[in-house]
């Protein structure tokens, strides 16, 4: 990397906010907590920065520069609450650009939007007020100075009973790659509040520093990792880490397990999660699984294609 290149990504951590900005207030919607890969849930919600994944949109724009085709997922959270994510990538422009759209519906006894902001247990539980939430996001990356550079603009809805708010949001990155790893950093959810039902909530803005190690051949498998640190725009700091064994009995046909753990600040999450996939030639079916305290679990389907 050139020293030009290292101050450039200097000056990006600088003008990231930091939990000293954050206000007392609660913040949402719920949608920008659910991981929105099914890679990354298995992983502890630590994205694999290394993998090419459309996905890549969805936590760091300047990833797109290695991510290419198409990538659709469900989640559903036990019998009451399913999200929807697309993404799609492709090199355009002396870079890359990629567009993005993730859904979540629900239904909650909450009165206000800040009530149901925290957490995911209103997912689980459901209640007699249907909520839905969408992003709809577009992103364009580039290399600068030896940097993978990302901007991705955002358009960030929620309706709640019969009110409903939609605001505009920025997400920044950058990433390098040094030998077999590559890091990255980024600013999310950067934007004003939505007004849903009289209530101003903040949006859940936050920095994340990751690292990823791509696989790496160990006798007859492939190792590799991934580790998060997200600082959320309340101070809260949040690790994530996670781990995949390959194996490919032929090539072209490849077999992975997943694992991963991460710090749950509201409780009601467990803090390990797990999955599978299955990659042949270009298209990858995964699986992912989050457990829930007291309740069904929240499972995970992906398809994706090269």
């Amino acid at each position: 990397m050139t020293m030009r290149g290292r101050s450039a990504f200097t000056v990006l951590v600088v003008l990231m906010p930091t939990g000293a900005q954050a206000q007392d207030r609660g913040r949402g919607p719920v949608i920008l907590d659910v991981p929105a890969s099914t890679t990354a849930l298995a992983m502890g919600n630590a994205f694999q920065l290394s993998g090419g994944s459309s996905e890549a949109i969805f936590y760091n724009p300047a990833l797109l520069l290695r991510a290419t085709g198409f990538g659709l997922a469900a989640q559903r959270f036990g019998s009451q609450s399913t999200a929807l994510t697309l993404s799609a990538g492709t090199r355009w422009w002396k870079g890359a650009v990629g567009v993005g759209l993730q859904t979540l519906s629900y239904s909650t006894d909450a009165t206000t939007p800040q009530a149901i902001a925290l957490g995911q247990r209103d997912l689980l539980t459901g209640g007699a007020t249907a909520v839905s939430e969408l992003i709809a996001t577009l992103a364009y990356a580039q290399e600068v100075f030896g940097v993978r550079w990302g901007v991705a603009g955002k358009l960030i809805e929620q309706r709640m009973a019969g009110s409903k708010d939609a605001v505009p949001a920025v997400d920044l990155g950058a990433s390098i790659t040094l030998g077999p790893i590559t890091v990255g950093l980024s600013a999310q959810n950067l934007g004003p509040d939505l007004t849903v039902e009289g209530v101003e909530t903040e949006l859940a803005n936050r920095v994340t520093a990751g690292a990823s190690l791509r696989r790496r051949p160990v006798g007859p498998l492939d190792l590799g990792a991934s580790a998060a640190i997200m600082r959320m725009a309340d101070g809260t700091v949040i690790p994530a880490f996670g781990g995949e064994v390959a194996w490919w009995p032929v090539t072209g046909r490849t077999f992975i397990g997943r694992i991963g753990v991460r710090r749950v600040e509201d409780g009601a999450a467990d803090e390990v999660t797990f999955g599978a996939a299955f990659v042949g030639d270009a298209i990858t079916i995964e699986y992912a699984f989050q457990g829930f305290d007291d309740a069904d679990g929240a499972h995970r389907f992906g398809v994706s294609w090269r």
